[in-house]
Parts: structure tokens; C-alpha cells; sequence
């Protein structure tokens, strides 16, 4: 007979949806999506002047302005892929599309004489797509390096930290836990400002010591011989 103590755990439950995703800004620089993006803010804020909703609260407002961006982001620019690299520019993508249309015209076509012509077009567009995609890594490293250089002539070290980590391809940092005074965690938005508002209150309104430095200053020490003459 065998004898044992079970002991029972919670399992995790993992959490859906499309946290941690981040929409693709850097389509922006593309003057065409740019302008398309623009288009449908107006389009959508224009909507919205024609509501009939009166004098909503500060709180509305934001939520209203908030999720209008969102969601025209959504549509337009859609979210990052994290395999992407954030140094190619549209232009790039867009060699890189081509690319990949010519491979596909490559694999769809039998045809042998049609494929060789593809074939020539395809290690062109692909000798374009790596200078082009070399170009945009080499101004990217030149701008960060210039963002750090500024950076470092101002004394923000800690951005310096920044772009050296991100240089190097260390992106892991991340914010410490707020915790209350019994060590437990923080997570909610307000709890976190209730807790700053503690501390700081404990910081800047602690009561005058008891026994104030009142330092005397020394009477038996002269004149220090230093030589301060120009050297020869």
C-alpha cells in the first residue's frame, strides 16, 4: 500500500486578446499612408461633430478622442509584426513585396524561358532590396548615434544606457513593481498614484530632527603651503 500528499495548484490562466501588440507607426514616414491616415481622422472626428451627444464629461472626451485614434490606426496602419525590423524604411518594403511577387511568379510559372527572364528580374530586385535595406540600417545606427551624442553633451546618461542596450539588441528592460508598505504589489493605475502620494508625502513632510548638526569650526588649523605658481 502507498501512501502520498497531493498538493493542488492553481493553473495559470492565460490571458487573450492583443495585449503587448503594437501598431506599425513607422508606416507613417510613407507620405501616401500618411495622408490616408490623416483622411480618416477627419473623416471620423467629422462624424463625430454631428453627433448629438451634448457636454459629455472630460472623461468621455478622452475616451472618445482615444479610441477614434485607435481604431483609425487599426484600419490604416494595423500592428507591427515583431519580426520586422524598425530600421527599413517603406521604400524598402515595398522592394521587398516586389521580391516576393517575382518568387511567387517564379514557383507559379512552367514556362522554362519564362522563368529565366523572372529569374534575372528576381536577383536584380534582390541585390536592391540588400543595399537598400543596408542603406537604412546604416542611417539608423548614425541617427541613434547622433540621439546619444546629444544626449551624452546634456548628461542624460541613462538615455545613453538606452541606446547602447538597443544597439547592442538588449531590449529587455522593464519597470520595477510598485508596492505597498506590506510588500505586496500594486496593479491598478490608482492604487500606484495613491501609493506615490504616500511616499512622497512621507518624503517631503518628515519632521525636523531632534538634534540639529550645528558643526564648530576648528581654530588651530593655518594656512595651507600650497604652491600655486606657474610650473617651470
Amino acid at each position: 500500500m502507498v501512501t502520498a500528499n497531493i498538493k493542488l495548484k492553481l493553473r495559470k490562466v492565460q490571458q487573450q486578446g492583443q495585449q503587448g501588440r503594437q501598431l506599425d507607426i513607422g508606416k507613417l514616414k510613407c507620405q501616401n499612408i500618411n495622408k490616408e491616415f490623416v483622411l480618416e481622422l477627419r473623416n471620423r472626428f467629422g462624424a463625430l461633430a454631428d453627433s448629438t451627444d451634448e457636454d459629455p464629461d472630460i472623461h468621455t472626451k478622452w475616451e472618445t478622442i482615444k479610441n477614434t485614434y485607435v481604431e483609425a490606426a487599426t484600419k490604416i496602419l494595423g500592428y507591427r509584426d515583431k519580426k520586422n525590423k524598425e530600421w527599413l524604411t517603406p521604400g524598402t518594403w515595398q522592394k521587398i513585396e516586389q521580391r516576393k511577387q517575382l518568387k511567387a511568379k517564379i514557383l507559379n510559372n512552367e514556362s522554362l524561358r519564362l522563368q529565366k527572364q523572372v529569374q534575372e528580374a528576381y536577383k536584380t530586385k534582390d541585390k536592391e532590396v540588400k543595399k537598400s535595406a543596408r542603406n537604412d540600417k546604416r542611417a539608423f545606427v548614425e541617427m541613434l548615434a547622433c540621439k546619444a551624442e546629444g544626449a551624452a553633451r546634456r548628461g542624460e546618461m541613462g538615455v545613453v544606457y538606452t541606446i547602447n542596450k538597443h544597439l547592442c539588441g538588449k531590449n529587455t528592460s522593464q519597470s520595477a513593481p510598485i508596492k505597498d508598505k506590506d510588500g505586496n504589489n500594486l496593479l491598478t493605475e490608482s492604487e500606484q498614484a495613491v501609493r506615490w502620494v504616500q511616499h512622497f508625502r512621507e518624503v517631503l513632510n518628515c519632521p525636523e530632527p531632534e538634534h540639529p548638526a550645528n558643526p564648530t569650526p576648528a581654530d588651530n588649523i593655518g594656512l595651507l603651503n600650497i604652491n600655486t605658481s606657474p610650473p617651470t
